[in-house]
């Protein structure tokens, strides 16, 4: 996992090649208690596999490496719901994302398990435009899913006054502007608020 965090593409290469190695196995605490800077940086005990902390480091020389290997679950997530691809949109890598995307396993759809959002939600919700941008070109995103508290993307998008995420959002032909939460719509929502220019997009859009 230290290789993973620190991008040492030849120690993972080595490393992934014993035949018992387990690709999916999460960070734990150091029998010996030792802490250095490295554990600091690397190991939070907060159940992150060598790929997450790899993603998360965008450490792209040794991703490829773990992305390729036949074991390796690219959806697995730790302990606090985030999976790979959550980490990727945090990170703002999108060639990072992108490589995550290219992998045949991945679920785009994949529901936290902390708040249900997907990682089209999260980044509608976190005004992440440019990371939502690379996610909605993959038919495979649902741009129309709903979190636990009601929200698509475009309503999450509309709530916090961000065009430039709605208008990611409507450059997908399938995207539901009549989902309402707690009965409005994201028109309703952007109208109540004033927020012209989501209003405008929205209704150009009708």
């Amino acid at each position: 996992m230290i290789a993973s965090c620190l991008d040492q593409a030849s120690v993972v290469e080595t490393i992934l090649a014993l035949p018992d190695v387990d690709v999916n196995v999460a960070d734990v605490v150091h029998p010996s208690g030792f802490v250095s800077n490295v554990f600091q940086t690397c190991f939070k005990q907060d159940g992150k596999t060598a790929l997450l902390l790899a993603v998360a480091k965008a450490a792209t020389n040794v991703l490829p490496l773990l992305l390729a290997h036949p074991s390796l679950d690219v959806n697995q997530t730790d302990n606090n719901g985030s999976s790979a691809l959550l980490v990727a949109c945090a990170t703002g890598r999108g060639d990072v994302l992108r490589l995550l995307l290219a992998h045949p396993t991945i679920d785009l759809n994949l529901a936290s398990t902390v708040d249900t959002s997907t990682v089209v939600l999260a980044a509608a919700l976190n005004g992440a435009a440019d990371m939502l941008a690379i996610l909605v070109q993959d038919k495979r995103a649902d741009v129309n899913v709903v979190d636990k508290l009601g929200n698509t993307a475009l309503i999450a998008a509309s709530h916090t006054n961000r065009p430039d995420v709605v208008r990611v959002l409507l450059s997908r032909t399938d995207v539901d502007l009549s989902v309402q939460n707690l009965g409005k719509t994201a028109l309703d929502i952007a109208t109540s608020n004033y927020f012209q220019d989501v209003v405008d997009l929205l209704v150009a859009h009708r």
